[in-house]
């Protein structure tokens, strides 16, 4: 990359002009890093935290995208939790290379950058590690490796020596192609590409399109494990046990008395869970006459004392049930609470998290509303 370094770089960066947004920037590191140091904003940080995010993980992204479709707001706090889980770490680590060379760079003729756009520079560089590893995922997808080394933890790669070697220098080189380039960022207006430039820019193009088709081809292979629970879906049987009788409940002999069911997920150690019972009992109250029922399943398998304790302080106007059947895992179950509306044994609503409880609650006045009329 060619920079035109100014005499004054305090005084060329107030007389210049922004440097003009293009698709290339997102292919060429150096350049974006420098762009976003002159105009520092979050966008283009997000597609690249995006699209890394679905390369290094195409499974959980693919789920997440899908149940935001099917539930529309009500999924958001899943994925928050995934991208918080991916991207934080990254970014508290981007923050820390900024840190170190904001603070090198006091007091030299470096050009002085804010150290909120420092850190916003350092973190675009991002895309290293999409292109690096993203080639990896594409070249394990086209050669069969086994297993999958972006997937496999580092503990589980020890015993195949070549593909732990592979992820580790993945990482390490992006990590030090970032360190390296963050010592580089310049803020000041940049020239058009040339040759060498535009050949980077096409190299880590192609690092990218490998990366995402790699990813396209786990996803294809996977997609029977990946497909989460939706809406318009019969319901996944279950063999749920009553906490005080003993007995068992499977879907088939549950759904005999037909209408509209909704499901809580639930733990004594999920406080989301503990607020939300207050309008489960009310929704149990308010519409048990109108053939709606609920079925309030405990995932506390291992720690039945606990469960009985808890609910000898808080009684409940209907039967609790133990999931030692991993009813959870079958549908789909990431984030507590979780309700899940069935009518009959056909899944009508999905419903993640505290939120969610609002949109099972006006699902449920509908349909009551319906069978009123």
């Amino acid at each position: 990359m060619n920079v035109k370094l100014p005499d004054s770089p305090s005084a060329e960066l107030a007389s210049s002009s922004r440097s003009p947004w293009h698709p290339s920037i997102f292919f060429n590191p150096q350049r974006l890093a420098e762009t976003i140091a002159l105009t520092p904003t979050l966008g283009p940080i997000l597609v690249w935290a995006l699209l890394s995010w679905w390369v290094h993980e195409p499974q959980w992204m693919s789920r997440l995208v899908i149940r935001l479709v099917d539930s529309h707001l009500y999924a958001v706090p899943t994925f928050l939790q995934g991208l918080l889980r991916h991207a934080l770490p990254w970014l508290l680590g981007f923050a820390l290379i900024a840190v170190i060379f904001h603070y090198l760079y006091r007091g030299t003729e470096k050009p002085r950058l804010s150290l909120e756009a420092r850190w916003l520079a350092v973190s675009s560089l991002w895309g290293i590690i999409l292109c690096i590893a993203g080639t990896l995922r594409g070249l394990s997808e086209l050669g069969n490796f086994t297993p999958n080394p972006i997937d496999t933890p580092l503990d589980a790669l020890s015993n195949h020596p070549p593909l732990l070697a592979l992820k580790i220098g993945c990482y390490g080189l992006s990590i030090g192609l970032i360190v390296w380039l963050s010592a580089h960022i310049e803020a000041v207006p940049l020239q058009a590409p040339t040759s060498q430039g535009r050949l980077s820019t096409l190299a880590l193009a192609l690092g990218v399109v490998v990366g995402v088709s790699g990813a396209a081809l786990t996803v294809q292979r996977d997609w029977s494990l990946i497909r989460p629970l939706q809406t318009s879906d019969l319901a996944p049987d279950f063999n749920l046990r009553n906490l005080e009788r003993g007995d068992r409940v499977t879907l088939e002999t549950w759904s005999e008395s037909g209408g509209l069911t909704l499901i809580d997920f639930w733990a004594t150690w999920c406080q989301p869970c503990l607020v939300a019972m207050p309008q489960i009992e009310a929704i149990h109250r308010d519409y048990r006459n109108d053939n709606v029922r609920v079925l309030s399943v405990n995932i506390e398998r291992d720690d039945i004392q606990t469960v009985r304790k808890f609910l000898e302080n808080n009684p409940m106007p209907f039967e609790v049930w133990i999931d030692d059947d991993r009813m959870a895992a079958r549908y789909d179950v990431s984030l507590y609470p979780t309700f899940v509306l069935l009518e009959d044994k056909r899944v009508v609503g999905i419903y993640e998290g505290l939120p969610g409880l609002v949109g099972a609650k006006r699902e449920i006045e509908a349909w009551v509303n319906r069978q009123r009329h």
